[in-house]
């Protein structure tokens, strides 16, 4: 339902730790085809079956996306 609210501008973002191809493909699909960006933290694009360190950050476009990141990268570097 994330990926949906994100594509209808219901979410701002989403974050995900857990990243298996069934739950994630076809949702990074969708809200990239309505304007959002899927990545994980470090900027690669996702791919199903790609497993990025920090998880996959989803927001509904590239401005939100670079807040958001810059707000939680601080966390992970504490993890």
């Amino acid at each position: 339902m994330e990926y949906l609210d994100l594509a209808r501008g219901k979410l701002d973002f989403a974050h995900f730790r857990r990243l298996k191809p069934w739950d994630h493909a076809a949702g990074d699909l969708i809200v990239r085809e309505a304007g959002g960006v899927a990545a994980g933290l470090d900027g690669t694009q996702y791919r199903p079956g790609d497993t990025p360190n920090k998880g996959l950050l989803l927001a509904r476009d590239q401005a939100s996306w670079d807040m958001v990141s810059e707000a939680i990268e601080p966390v992970f570097a504490t993890l």
